[in-house]
């Protein structure tokens, strides 16, 4: 089995239901320092330009929680944990790993709203037609 890869810096995907922001964290950071993150890229003016995203407004750290998907033998079971602030990153996640923002609106967390993306093709493809014709005759024993 190859040896396991150590990353210096963990690419995180933070995602809500239409928006993902791509941080990278070192694994002595604190889920506390994410959040602080998230919160710049949240109140950026790039963000909800057009009301396309449909972001709620975010003003600090407390408008939002970063959580994570329970999973039970590495299946999701759509049930989400809050991650608290002074865990660290190493201890919570993996490389390329997708956590959830979950927003509050009145002091109240907001249900998550996120589906994972389907793993295999979209079966609405059609599939290649197969020709009636014999094509290419067999080749001849030598």
């Amino acid at each position: 089995m190859p040896p396991k890869i150590l990353y210096k810096t963990l690419p995180i995907l933070l995602k809500s239901r239409r928006l993902t922001v791509l941080l990278e964290a070192a694994p002595s950071k604190t889920i506390a320092d994410l959040k602080q993150e998230a919160l710049s890229a949240l109140t950026s003016s790039v963000v909800n330009v057009n009301g396309e995203l449909d972001v709620p407004e975010v003003h600090s750290i407390d408008d939002f929680e970063i959580c994570r998907e329970v999973k039970e033998r590495r299946i999701p079971t759509g049930k989400f944990e809050t991650l608290g602030g002074s865990i660290l990153v190493k201890d919570t996640a993996v490389a390329y790993e997708t956590l959830i923002i979950r927003f509050r609106e009145n002091g109240r967390l907001m249900p998550a709203e996120y589906t994972a993306p389907p793993i295999l093709a979209d079966e609405d493809e059609p599939e290649p037609e197969l020709s009636t014709s014999k094509g290419k005759r067999k080749a001849l024993p030598e």
